[in-house]
C-alpha cells in the first residue's frame, strides 16, 4: 500500500502533463518541480527493486543501528521527503554495491537509473575497485596504462561530493600507485579551489550590490536593514570547501607516511623493503614541490619537520628550490589563543583565578610558538648552508646568537659555524677590502666564540658541583637565576669574572683574564692561582700534591705562554708551590714541585727552571733554603734534559718523590753532566755558585749536610771541565 498509494497519483498526473500548459492545473513554474518530484519517484523505485537482487538480511546486517531502526518505520513518501530518508537509502545502495552482492551488470543499472543515490562517481569508483580485484591488485598487472586510464576516469568525477577520495586513495595506495594518489589529490584541490574563488568572486559583488543599495537608501532606512543571510551562506559553503581540501591533503601525508616513516623504519628492522621503494619516494616529492598552492607547502614542511627531518633536509638540495621552503623556514609563527575568556569579568577570587589562569596558558603558548621558530630558524641555517648561500647563513647566524630562547650551546654552536661561514667568505672574496671589513667580522664572531666557550665552563663546572653537593649532603648555594642567566643569555666579561669569583671558579677565572689579553692583570693571574692552589689543598688535604701532578700542567699548557706570558709567572708560581709544599707537609718532598712542572708543562723550558729556582733559593726563608738546594740538585742531575740516563740519586738523605716514576738503577753514578749550550751552562754553574755560598754557610752550624755540600763542589768543578 505505500508503494501504490504514490503510483496512483503519479497515474493521475500523467494525463495532465500532456496537455498544453495554459489549460492545465499545473503552472508552468511548477512543472520542473514536479519533474524533479517524479523523477526521484522512479529513481527511489529501482533503488528499492535492487534489492529484490540479493538477500535482504546482508544489506540489513551491515547498516547501523539508527539506519536498521529507521528502516524499519520509513515509509516510501517520507524516503521522498525526509533528508534522512534520502541519506538512508544511500547507504543501502552503497552497501549493496559492496561485498558482491550484486553483479556487475544491475550495478551499471543502479547507476543508469538511479544516479541520485549511486552516483557517476561512486560509480566509477566501483569499477576501478573492480579492476584492482581482477588484477590482485598488482600495480602493472595489466601495463601501466591500465591504471593511468582508471586514474583519468577518477579525475573527472572527483569533484563530486559523493566521490569517496579516501577509499579510492586507499585502493591506489595498496596497488604501490603513490603518485596516482598525488595526481588525483592537486586535480581535486584545482576543482575546488575554483569553486571557492568563484564564491568569493559572487560575495564580492553581491557586497557591491549592497553598498549601492545602501547608497540609494535613506538613513532611516538603512538603521533598519537586517544583515543578508546569503553572505553567511556563502562563507559557510567556502569553509566547507576548504576543509574538503585538507581532508585531501591528508592522503597525501598518508602516502608520505608510508613512503618514508613505515617503510624506512621497516628498513631498520630488516624487514623487506620494495625494490623500487627509492623511485617512489622521489616521484611523490617531485610532484610536491612543483606544487604552486603556498597553503599545500606550508603542511608538506610542517609535516616534515613532526615526522621525518631527514625528508626535510632532503628537500634542500633539490634543483631548483623547493616554493616558498625558505619563506616557511624565515616567518614568524602565529597561533590562535583560542578566544578571549570573559569569565574573570564577575571580579572575585574566582575572576583572579581566571586571569592568572588565562596568562600561564598563554605564556605557555607563546613558549611554543618561540620553540617552533627557533626550530625553523635552525633548519633555515642549514638549508642557506646547503644551497651555499654563505652571506645570508652568516647574518642569520649573527642575529640567532642574539635571539631568545636558545641555550648557550646553541648560541656557541651558532658563533662557531659563523666563524667558520666568515672564514669561507673571506677565502672566496675577490674584491678589494680596503677597511678590512671581512677579517673584523671574523674576529667578531671568532671573540664572541671564545668568550661563549668561557661561559659554556662556568656553567658546566657549577652543575658538576651542584651535583657534588647534592651527593655528598653538603650545602652549596648556587642560585637559579644565576644558572638561568648562564643557560639562556650571552654575558659580558665582567659578568661572567664576577660569577666566576662569586663561586670561587678560579680555573674560569684564570681564562676570563686570559680573554682579557691585557698584561696589567698580572697581580690577578697570580692571586687567582694562589686560590687555586689553595683550593686544591682544602678539597684534596693530603693529597694535593698527587692531585696537582695530574692536573696543573693541563691547565698551564691552556694558554699560550708565548703570546701571555703573564699567565703564568713561574717566579711566583713556583715558589709559591714551594712554600706550600714546605709549609703544608711534616716531611715535604724536594722532588714533587718539580715534578709536576717539568717536563709536564711544555712552555716551561730547563733553562727558565734554573732562572726561577735561583730566584725561589734567594726569595725563601732561610729554614727552608736547604730543602730548596735538595730540589736544586735534584733539577741539575736528575731532571738535567741533556743526560744519557736519569741520574739516581747519590746519597741515601734525599728522599725519593712520590710522582715520579722508579728510574733505571745504576752500578756507579759517572756524575757527569751533559750541557745542551753554553747559556744552559752558565745558567747551571751560577745556580750551583749560589747553593754551595748557602752550604757553606750552613755547614759550620749543621755539619750533617757536608755530603750534600760535597756534591755540588764535585758539581762545580765538573762544570769548570766540561766548560
Amino acid at each position: 500500500l505505500a508503494v501504490a498509494t504514490p503510483l496512483k497519483t503519479l497515474k493521475a498526473l500523467l494525463p495532465e502533463l500532456t496537455v498544453n500548459v495554459a489549460s492545465s492545473t499545473i503552472k508552468e513554474q511548477q512543472l520542473p518541480a514536479v519533474h524533479a518530484w517524479l523523477d526521484q519517484c522512479l529513481q527511489t523505485l529501482h533503488a528499492l527493486m535492487a534489492l529484490t537482487h540479493c538477500p535482504f538480511s546482508r544489506v540489513y546486517d551491515e547498516l547501523s543501528n539508527d539506519d536498521q531502526i529507521l528502516l524499519q518505520h520509513m515509509s516510501f513518501e517520507q524516503l521522498l521527503v525526509k533528508e534522512s530518508g534520502t541519506a538512508l537509502l544511500r547507504n543501502v545502495v552503497h552497501s549493496l554495491t559492496t561485498n558482491n552482492k550484486l553483479s556487475e551488470h544491475h550495478i551499471k543499472q543502479l547507476h543508469t537509473h538511479c544516479p541520485l543515490y549511486f552516483s557517476s562517481a561512486q560509480f566509477v569508483t566501483f569499477l576501478f575497485q573492480s579492476q584492482l580485484s581482477r588484477d590482485g591488485h598488482h600495480p602493472h598487472a595489466q601495463g601501466g596504462g591500465a591504471l593511468e586510464s582508471a586514474l583519468t576516469m577518477l579525475c573527472e568525477v572527483c569533484g563530486d561530493p559523493s566521490f569517496d577520495l579516501q577509499n579510492v586513495c586507499a585502493l591506489l595506495m595498496n596497488a604501490a600507485y603513490y603518485t596516482g594518489v598525488v595526481k588525483l589529490v592537486f586535480t581535486l584541490q584545482a576543482r575546488l579551489m575554483a569553486q571557492i574563488q568563484e564564491l568569493y568572486t559572487h560575495k564580492q559583488h553581491q557586497h557591491q550590490l549592497q553598498v549601492q543599495q545602501h547608497q540609494q537608501l535613506p538613513q532611516q532606512q538603512l538603521l533598519l536593514q537586517v544583515p543578508s543571510a546569503s553572505s553567511t551562506s556563502v562563507d559557510a559553503q567556502i569553509v566547507q570547501l576548504k576543509n574538503r581540501v585538507l581532508c585531501a591533503w591528508q592522503q597525501i601525508f598518508e602516502c608520505l607516511h608510508r613512503l618514508f616513516v613505515v617503510a624506512e623504519h621497516g628498513a631498520h628492522r630488516h624487514q623487506h623493503v620494495p625494490a623500487d621503494l627509492g623511485e617512489h619516494q622521489n616521484r611523490v616529492l617531485a610532484l610536491c614541490v612543483q606544487q604552486d598552492n603556498r597553503d599545500f607547502a606550508y603542511k608538506l614542511y610542517e609535516w616534515c619537520l613532526e615526522h621525518n627531518i631527514h625528508l626535510l633536509h632532503k628537500l634542500f638540495t633539490f634543483k631548483p628550490k623547493p616554493k616558498y621552503l625558505e619563506n616557511f623556514l624565515g616567518e614568524n609563527i602565529v597561533a590562535s589563543t583560542g578566544g578571549t575568556s570573559t569569565a574573570a569579568a564577575g571580579g572575585g577570587a574566582d575572576g583572579g583565578d581566571d586571569e592568572h589562569e588565562m596568562s600561564r596558558v598563554q605564556q605557555q603558548l607563546q613558549q611554543q610558538q618561540q620553540h617552533e621558530r627557533n626550530r625553523r630558524l635552525k633548519e633555515l641555517v642549514a638549508f642557506y648552508k646547503a644551497n651555499s648561500e654563505t652571506a645570508k647563513m652568516v647574518q642569520l647566524l649573527d642575529a640567532l646568537t642574539k635571539s631568545s630562547g636558545f641555550t648557550l650551546h646553541e648560541r656557541y654552536n651558532f658563533l662557531i659555524e659563523a666563524r667558520r661561514a666568515t672564514q669561507t667568505l673571506n677565502e672566496k672574496r675577490v674584491q678589494f677590502d680596503p677597511h678590512n671589513v671581512s677579517n673584523d667580522r671574523y674576529n667578531k664572531f671568532a671573540e664572541k666564540a671564545n668568550l661563549c666557550k668561557i661561559q659554556l665552563d662556568v656553567l658546566y663546572t657549577l652543575k658538576r658541583k651542584c651535583n657534588a653537593a647534592a651527593g655528598n649532603n653538603s650545602s652549596l648555594c648556587v642560585q637559579d637565576r644565576d644558572l638561568v642567566s648562564l643557560e639562556y643569555k650571552l654575558l659580558n666579561l665582567e659578568q661572567i669574572y664576577e660569577m666566576c669569583k662569586q663561586y670561587e671558579l678560579h680555573e674560569c677565572c684564570l681564562d676570563c683574564l686570559a680573554f682579557t689579553n691585557d698584561a696589567k692583570v698580572v697581580d690577578y693571574v697570580n692571586r687567582c692561582w694562589c686560590l687555586y692552589i689553595a683550593d686544591c689543598i682544602k678539597t684534596q688535604r693530603s693529597q694535593w700534591t698527587q692531585y696537582l701532578a695530574e692536573h696543573f700542567a693541563s691547565l698551564v699548557n691552556r694558554y699560550n705562554l708565548q703570546q701571555q706570558p703573564w699567565m703564568f709567572d713561574a717566579n711566583e708560581i713556583v715558589f709559591y708551590l714551594n712554600l706550600t709544599n714546605l709549609q703544608t707537609n711534616a716531611q715535604p718532598s724536594d722532588e714533587v714541585v718539580l715534578d709536576i712542572l717539568y717536563p709536564n708543562i711544555k712552555q716551561l723550558t730547563y733553562e727558565q727552571l734554573l732562572t726561577v729556582y735561583k730566584h725561589v733559593l734567594a726569595r725563601i726563608e732561610t729554614p727552608y733554603k736547604v730543602n730548596i738546594a735538595r730540589s736544586i740538585w735534584y733539577l741539575i742531575v736528575d731532571k738535567n734534559p741533556g743526560a744519557d740516563h736519569p741520574a739516581q740519586r747519590p746519597h741515601a738523605h734525599h728522599r725519593a718523590s712520590p710522582l715520579n716514576n722508579p728510574r733505571v738503577a745504576q752500578a756507579q753514578h759517572n756524575n757527569k753532566l751533559l750541557l745542551q749550550s753554553s747559556s744552559t751552562n752558565d745558567l747551571r754553574q751560577d745556580l750551583i755558585s749560589n747553593c754551595l755560598s748557602y752550604l757553606q754557610k750552613l755547614v759550620q752550624h749543621q755539619p750533617q749536610y757536608e755530603s750534600l755540600l760535597a756534591d755540588f763542589r764535585r758539581a762545580l768543578s765538573e762544570q769548570y771541565q766540561n766548560k
